[in-house]
């Protein structure tokens, strides 16, 4: 631990930092999905409080309930309540037997994996997606490494199991290390100065890119990053909103959404270090509340 920081403890910082992901993820599920700027202009959406759905993408969810990014992270962090170890072959058996019979929407990553399970492909055996929703459901993995060299390494190895894609590596790793500095009670921007300098050129370069849109209003950041779910767009979006908000998780999450697209994605990596660095009292209450789930 750096000399001079604060160690947070670690298992109500797991649930706080849990929580920043969830509730974002549910908080962007009334608009997830829906890119075309009239539609979303048009809305009838309650932007100050959980929504249904409105797009056909999350038929069986309801306000407060989760895209199939928060379910995930839920099964991870159960498995993290069952468990004093990570290992990957108990995770996937855990995995695959909820994903295959999983109601909400089935992506690439979940349906393509669950084949090469299917298949019994040596683990891990993630499909080779690029999307960046793997990287805010992390969380759960600190409960489970006593040390940050173990934390990364379970990191890559749950990225790997379901994103096998060197972008979705580097963004989990950036987040994991992100979070290690945080709990050790450095700010975002201390944070940042040892972790850019160990993260990959693809990273730094994310990173330039949200600087500079730092003065552009979040719709228009957003759109020109790329509102989809590639981590190479959906990241300098997520950072973007992270430095320009800082503390302020309301607005982020609020104009996180309204800018359409993967939301949920971005929204999951913003509140997940949002909450790393200031702490659970910066998620509204009554978002919180409303939540289906209680940790």
């Amino acid at each position: 631990m750096e000399s001079g920081l604060k160690l947070r403890n670690m298992q109500p910082f797991v649930k706080h930092i849990t929580l920043g992901a969830l509730v974002a993820d549910s908080y962007c599920l009334g608009a997830h999905w829906i890119y075309d700027e009239q539609q979303l202009a048009a809305l009838d959406l309650d932007w100050q409080f959980l929504n249904d759905p409105r797009a056909h993408w999350h038929p069986n969810r309801t306000s407060g309930q989760q895209t199939h990014y928060g379910d995930q992270l839920l099964l991870l962090y159960d498995y993290a309540k069952e468990n004093q170890t990570f290992h990957l072959g108990s995770y996937m058996k855990k995995w695959f037997f909820y994903m295959r019979r999983y109601d909400g929407y089935m992506d690439g990553a979940t349906t393509n994996t669950l084949d090469n399970l299917r298949a019994h492909n040596p683990l891990p055996c993630g499909f080779g997606s690029e999307d960046l929703s793997v990287a805010g459901r992390i969380a759960p993995l600190l409960q489970l490494s006593p040390d940050e060299e173990t934390f990364l390494k379970n990191v890559d190895l749950f990225t790997r199991a379901t994103h096998f894609t060197q972008v979705t590596r580097d963004c989990s790793q950036f987040c994991a290390r992100m979070l290690w500095r945080c709990r050790e009670g450095a700010s975002i921007n201390d944070a940042l100065e040892t972790v850019l300098p160990l993260s990959s050129q693809l990273i730094r370069d994310m990173f330039a890119m949200a600087q500079s849109k730092i003065d552009a209003s979040p719709f228009t950041a957003i759109r020109q990053f790329g509102p989809d779910c590639n981590a190479r767009k959906a990241m300098p979006g997520a950072l973007y909103l992270l430095f320009r908000y800082g503390s302020d998780y309301r607005t982020a999450m609020m104009e996180n959404a309204k800018a359409g697209g993967d939301s949920a994605a971005r929204g999951m990596v913003t509140g997940m270090l949002m909450v790393a660095a200031h702490g659970p009292d910066i998620i509204p209450g009554e978002w919180l509340d409303a939540l289906a789930v209680a940790l």
